[in-house]
């Protein structure tokens, strides 16, 4: 008498295997979803330090002085100095983003045009700047 078994369908080692590279493949998965997530936050973070720059150099230009608040060389968080500091919410957390601006006379032009500076500071894993530059003439806003 001999036994027949039924070759059809899944065994319990096949089952097994196939449940673990089902698992490796979902970790990849989640590694993936978890750097999207992070390059995510760090382009918003990047824009939005870009839309503050350019806001504080509309106002500048705008203005009929640059007053000195905000007029430092470096947007340290640490070193003290008066920046304008601005607030932006983030998920659970707030994100402070700190800007400085300087202006030099462009040399060698008819009209005096200068070189206006906007520097943002922000933390993110560590301390990130965007630099933002634009041009004022002179009489047209800002000196």
């Amino acid at each position: 008498m001999s036994i027949e078994y039924n070759k059809r369908g899944f065994g319990l080692v096949e089952a097994l295997i196939s449940i673990f590279i089902f698992a490796i493949l979902l970790l990849g998965l989640n590694y993936s979803l978890i750097i999207a997530m992070e390059y995510n936050i760090a382009n918003f973070l990047r824009n939005s330090a870009t839309k503050i720059a350019q806001g504080y150099a509309d106002k500048l230009r705008s203005s009929d002085n640059i007053t000195s608040t905000g007029l430092a060389v470096d947007c340290d968080p640490n070193d003290g100095s008066d920046k304008a500091i601005d607030y932006i919410p983030l998920r659970n957390t707030t994100v402070k983003f700190e800007t400085v601006w300087s202006y030099n006379e462009l040399p060698g032009t008819a009209q005096k045009i200068y070189n206006l500076t906007v520097t943002t500071c922000y933390y993110h894993k560590s301390l990130m700047k965007h630099t933002y530059e634009t041009k004022i003439y002179k009489g047209k806003g800002g000196l």
